[in-house]
């Protein structure tokens, strides 16, 4: 939990989940109407592939929310380590 990719995972993870429980729940219920039942998959859907087509908006919105709660938990915001070559094949 002290390192920032932790943070971004469970801002993405917390962004998506919001779209996701509103629709989890009303599938859940008794006597659910299908067609209803599927035209909220499909706006979930199309939400879920406009955030994935104009992915640097989205993603600049999810990043400057990780930055703002890591600055809180003293969390430094930095690029993870990234490997030069692979060594081990």
């Amino acid at each position: 939990m002290e390192k920032f990719d932790f943070v971004i995972n469970l801002q993405t993870l917390a962004e998506t989940s919001g779209l996701l429980i509103g629709i989890s729940s009303s599938l859940q219920t008794v006597g659910t109407d299908v067609v209803k039942a599927l035209n909220d998959v499909k706006v979930v859907t199309n939400i879920l592939s406009n955030m994935r087509q104009d992915s640097e908006e989205s993603f600049g919105k999810i990043f400057d929310a990780a930055a703002k709660l890591a600055a809180d938990m003293n969390v430094t915001v930095d690029k993870p380590r990234v490997a030069k070559r692979s060594v081990y094949r």
